[in-house]
């Protein structure tokens, strides 16, 4: 079972890719995208060591989240990633994309939040 790192559910992103998802913008304002990237550490079985989430902005390269935490835990281990960016546009378009192998068995999603960084007016 996948226990969320935050709210009542969380995404098991394995596959080629999960996302784009659109939020709106205030244009040329500071944001902060905040997320947690859950792995199951089995070196011998389907799960591997490490869980890898690549983040893009806009079509652009934005962070690459690794959590290589979890060895000896039998439950999801979650790792909380933050950044702050400025929004160029009225709408921008985070996509996120797993980059485990295609045969790990898991890589989770889970709490993402896009808000207005505190101070960072439009």
């Amino acid at each position: 079972m996948l226990h969320p790192a935050a709210g009542a559910g969380a995404a098991d992103v394995r596959g080629p890719a999960a996302g784009p998802s659109a939020s709106a913008g205030a244009p040329w304002a500071l944001y902060t995208l905040t997320f947690f990237v859950g792995n199951l550490v089995d070196e011998a079985g389907v799960y591997g060591t490490t869980s890898t989430v690549d983040v893009f902005v806009d079509g652009e390269p934005l962070l690459t989240a690794t959590n290589d935490r979890g060895e000896g835990s039998t439950e999801v281990t979650w790792v909380r990633f933050q950044h702050s960016f400025v929004v160029g546009g009225e709408e921008t378009v985070l996509t996120f994309i797993n980059r485990d192998p295609a045969d790990d068995g898991m890589n989770g999603l889970d709490g993402v939040r896009f808000a207005l960084a505190e101070g960072g007016g439009a």
